[in-house]
């Protein structure tokens, strides 16, 4: 706890002096719990828009979030000699940036071109400028606030007003509440300490206004002009193109009424290979469409996101699936993992669930966008962590090799197609010409290596480095340059 001193005063006298010269400082609990609550839900916001903007990964959420605690910590440090008397300006900008920040961080995408991919550089710049403000206001009024009550009780006060922002956020997230009311409702609670300065709640209140008129036209500047709708779910951001039939999740393609040739690749390998009648399809990105095509075949589709399901693809969690169902095709429609979430679906213990609810000749598939020519080094690690994990539950492995990489595993032996049974527009004529097969054995050394497990995702961190190797970022360096700035900075927290 800080305190300020002048001359020969106490502690006691100086909290006293504060409070008499300062009226709304005799609250200062309530003051605090109502910061910790608002900036609880401004933190969630700012991480879920930013992921929205940047297609974000696990590098980007821990980026922000590492922001927000050394901005917060700087914060608090430098603001520990403030005078108590700029407290409520501090608050007053901690909610107008706040909103600031939300309305510049949704215009970021009108600077680049349509489909472009972000630099490393670029997202750190922008994380410093969206995320640092926020965090550091929030940071330097508790430090204010310190120099006026007494700090464990003012530290429990801040931190049930996160537990319970936290909580609210998470709550108004599930049932796809807007972002914007989420954090109007953050600021009605914060607006409470201002009422003795009538000028800064009419300011805020102005700005709210014209924050919540402007806010539909805000969310669309991250997406083509024939975007009708944004939903908010738990996956992420939803938008949907009612002209073209698109729908994207965090800024990225996510399915199409017109399928291209990698959904058809990953739907007609698996059915071309052998007779069968039941399909589990988990995520559709078009794959129902081309398994229609199969006049026999009976589906069974599952979403994790309630705003992605339909009569077709029913909301539920695979892992909930009673395990005497079987089935003769199960389809994985999720690309190449980059955060923990999608990782949980290439790990040893869901394949071990797949293989529990596939027949005894069954097959599983799933295609990866991969150079499957000329794949670096990280490539061929993925691939091997692929094929290492399937055949710790499988006893064949083979990859179907043209437009991406089809992997299909099975406990019997199978031939990959050399042609499609019913109409397509790709398959046949592009798809099957330049396609390459490969078959794999793993040495049981290798498996034990390249597992990708729940608490050793290394699939998801070799996405993760080939990510970084696209914009020539070495993963190693930033671990050093990073540990130089923490001890750097150490002095600053000492």
């Amino acid at each position: 706890m800080f305190f300020l001193k002048t001359g020969n005063d106490t502690t006691f006298e100086r909290m006293k002096f504060i409070k008499e010269s300062q009226p709304f400082i005799n609250k200062p609990y309530r003051m605090i719990f109502t910061v910790g609550f608002f900036s609880s839900i401004v933190k969630i916001v700012l991480v879920r828009e930013t992921i929205a903007v940047f297609s974000g990964n696990e590098i980007v959420l821990s980026i922000a979030l590492a922001f927000w605690l050394l901005s917060s910590g700087i914060g608090s440090r430098i603001s520990k000699k403030m005078s108590s008397s700029g407290t409520l300006l501090v608050l007053f900008f901690n909610m107008f940036l706040s909103l600031l920040v939300i309305t510049g961080i949704r215009y970021i995408p009108r600077t680049a071109l349509p489909g472009e991919v972000f630099s490393l550089l670029f997202i750190l710049f922008v994380l410093i400028i969206v995320i640092s403000p926020c965090s550091f206001l929030s940071g330097a009024l508790f430090s204010i606030l310190s120099c006026s009550a007494n700090g464990p009780k003012l530290y429990r006060s801040e931190n049930a007003g996160n537990i319970a922002g936290t909580m609210l956020s998470a709550l108004l997230i599930a049932f796809q509440i807007p972002h914007s009311f989420i954090v109007l409702i953050g600021i009605t609670a914060l607006i409470t300490n201002l009422f003795q300065r009538k000028i800064l709640v009419l300011s805020i209140v102005v700005t709210c206004f014209v924050f919540t008129i402007f806010e539909s036209a805000t969310i669309r500047w991250k997406y083509p002009a024939a975007v009708a709708t944004v939903c908010y779910g738990k996956s992420g951001e939803l938008a949907f193109d009612t002209i073209h039939k698109i729908t994207y999740l965090n800024r990225r393609f996510y399915s199409s009424e017109d399928n291209g040739p990698v959904i058809e690749q990953a739907v007609h390998v698996p059915l071309s290979i052998r007779d069968g009648k039941t399909v589990l399809l988990i995520q559709n990105r078009g794959h129902v469409k081309e398994i229609n095509r199969y006049n026999d075949k009976d589906i069974v589709c599952i979403e994790d996101e309630p705003l992605l399901s339909d009569s077709v693809c029913k909301c539920k969690f695979f892992e909930r699936l009673p395990s005497n169902n079987k089935f003769d095709f199960v389809i994985l429609g999720y690309g190449l993992p980059d955060n923990i979430s999608s990782n949980r679906y290439f790990t040893d213990a869901f394949f071990r669930k797949v293989h529990s609810m596939v027949q005894d000749s069954g097959l599983f598939s799933f295609t990866f966008e991969l150079n499957n020519e000329y794949p670096d080094n990280t490539e061929r690690k993925i691939i091997n962590s692929i094929i290492s994990t399937l055949h710790s539950n499988f006893k064949f492995v083979k990859i179907f090799q043209s437009i991406g990489m089809t992997f299909v595993a099975s406990d019997c032996e199978f031939s990959l197609p050399g042609k499609s049974i019913v109409h397509d527009r790709y398959f046949t004529n592009s798809i099957l010409p330049v396609a390459r097969v490969g078959e794999f054995t793993v040495p049981d050394k290798q498996n034990s290596i390249f597992v990708n497990s729940i608490y050793r995702p290394i699939l998801m961190q070799l996405s993760l480095k080939r990510y970084m190797n696209e914009f020539g970022v070495n993963g190693n360096l930033c671990i050093i340059i990073a540990a130089i700035c923490i001890i750097g900075l150490s002095p600053v927290f000492i």
